[in-house]
C-alpha cells in the first residue's frame, strides 16, 4: 500500500518536543508567552493535489504500568495549514487574512475558526480523531469528526501556495497531538495506481468522509462565492 506520510519538522523548541518518528508533538511545560507561537510545521510543501491526514489529541506520556486510562483532549489546540509568508514566530491572529486556515479549540470558546472573523463550529460530541482534507483542485480545506464520519467545517478560497500543515498542542504540559501516519494519503498518487487498489485504500482511509466533502462543497459553494463577492465589494 502506497501511503503519503505527513511528518513534523524535527526542529524542537524549548517548550515543544517532537517524537522520534516525527508524528507526535508534546508541550514540555506550561507555555505563557503571548508574543510567540507554540506550534510546529510539517515537512510537506503542498502545491497541488488532494491530501488527507488524521490527528489524534492525547495526553501523554502513558502510565508506566500501562493501565487503561481515559485520555483527555488538550485544553487548547489548533490544526490546519498555513503558507510560507505567514508569521511563524511572532504571534498573529490565526485568521485566513494572516495565512492560517486552522480549526481551533479552547475550553472558553470551544471549537471555532477565524474565516476571517471568529465563527463557532458546532461539535455535538467529543471525538478522538480529527480528519483533515486539503483539496487543491477546489481550493478547499475541510475538517471531519472521524468517529462519526461527520463534516465539521470547510474553508473556501484557499488559494495560497505552497501550503504547509501546522499543528499546536496548546499551552499545557504533557498535552500532545499525534499525526496518524498510517492514515495519510495523497489521492493524486493513488489515482495513478490500479482502480482496484485505489478503491480499497480510499475505503479504508475516508471514502465516506470525502463523499461528504464533495456533496457539501457542491451545495454550499454558490453561497460562499456570493459572500466572498459581497465582502470584496465592501473592502473596496
Amino acid at each position: 500500500m502506497s501511503l503519503h506520510k505527513v511528518a513534523i519538522r524535527p526542529e524542537a523548541t524549548s517548550f515543544l518536543e517532537v517524537g522520534r518518528k516525527k508524528s507526535r508533538v508534546t508541550c514540555k511545560s506550561d507555555f505563557h508567552d503571548m508574543k510567540f507561537f507554540n506550534q510546529v510545521l510539517c515537512k510537506e510543501r503542498i502545491h497541488s493535489g488532494r491530501y488527507y491526514w488524521e490527528i489524534t489529541a492525547l495526553t501523554e506520556p502513558f502510565p508506566s504500568n500501562k493501565l487503561k486510562k481515559k485520555h483527555e483532549c488538550p485544553s487548547s489546540w489548533y490544526v490546519g495549514v498555513t503558507n510560507e509568508t505567514a508569521g511563524k514566530k511572532c504571534r498573529v491572529p490565526l485568521t485566513t487574512w494572516n495565512g492560517y486556515w486552522v480549526l481551533q479549540y479552547d475550553q472558553k470558546r470551544g471549537f471555532h475558526v477565524c474565516d476571517p472573523t471568529m465563527t463557532s463550529v458546532i461539535v455535538r460530541d467529543r471525538f478522538s480523531k480529527l480528519g483533515v482534507f486539503l483539496d487543491c483542485e477546489r481550493n478547499t480545506l475541510s475538517f471531519y469528526d472521524c468517529d462519526k464520519k461527520a463534516h465539521l467545517y470547510t474553508f473556501y478560497y484557499v488559494f495560497s501556495r505552497p501550503l504547509i500543515p501546522v499543528l499546536s498542542p496548546g499551552d499545557k504540559e504533557k498535552h500532545t497531538l499525534r499525526i496518524c501516519q498510517e492514515n495519510c494519503v495523497n489521492f493524486s498518487k493513488l489515482c495513478q495506481q490500479s482502480e482496484r487498489h485505489f478503491s480499497s485504500v480510499q475505503s479504508k482511509l475516508g471514502r465516506d468522509l470525502i463523499s461528504v466533502h464533495d456533496g457539501q462543497t457542491s451545495q454550499t459553494h454558490n453561497v460562499k462565492q456570493q459572500e466572498h463577492t459581497t465582502s470584496s465589494r465592501r473592502d473596496r
